[in-house]
């Protein structure tokens, strides 16, 4: 059984981690590190159903919990239980949240290769802090622009015109 420190040395070292509410969880900073296997993976998601006292369903795939591309505010707290077998509790906050079907929280490719002059320490620090309520609102802005019903859910397709991350 993996413990607490040891999860925490995994999600440290492949920049992943997992969320619940009444558990161990948390989020982690995109530091990169080397590929978790499935034996670890298995364990992982083990251990984090194990904290989350048979709250249903149970996780599945802890690795998707990663802070998104486009996240920009990150809010972490850790709470001391001693009298708790598992004795730390990590709680992260994302702003946009991420972790959506069929999507990637991050582009292959080179680093900060979608924000070339607005990259620090490998991080892009150019992001839209509005959200489009659809997928294809870039596509309905161009047709249509902002100016009408249709696209009043596209925020950031409408706002954010200067390159920024969306």
């Amino acid at each position: 059984m993996v413990t607490g420190a040891e999860h925490l040395s995994v999600l440290r070292r492949t920049g992943s981690s997992g969320g619940s509410s009444g558990g161990s969880s948390g989020g982690s900073s995109s530091t990169g590190g080397s590929a978790v296997t499935p034996a670890e993976e298995n364990e992982i998601v083990a251990k984090h159903n194990a904290l989350r006292r048979g709250v249903q369903p149970p996780a599945s795939n802890m690795l998707k919990m990663v802070v998104w591309y486009k996240s920009f505010y990150v809010g972490c707290a850790m709470a001391y239980c001693p009298n708790h077998d598992d004795k730390y509790h990590y709680v992260c906050q994302y702003c946009p949240p991420g972790n959506y079907q069929f999507a990637r929280p991050y582009n292959s490719g080179q680093t900060c290769a979608s924000c070339s002059s607005a990259c620090d320490k490998k991080l892009c620090t150019n992001p839209c802090r509005y959200n489009d309520k659809y997928s294809n609102c870039p596509s309905l802005t161009n047709q249509w622009g902002c100016q009408n019903d249709v696209t009043s859910s596209c925020h950031a397709s409408c706002k954010c015109t200067n390159n920024e991350i969306m």
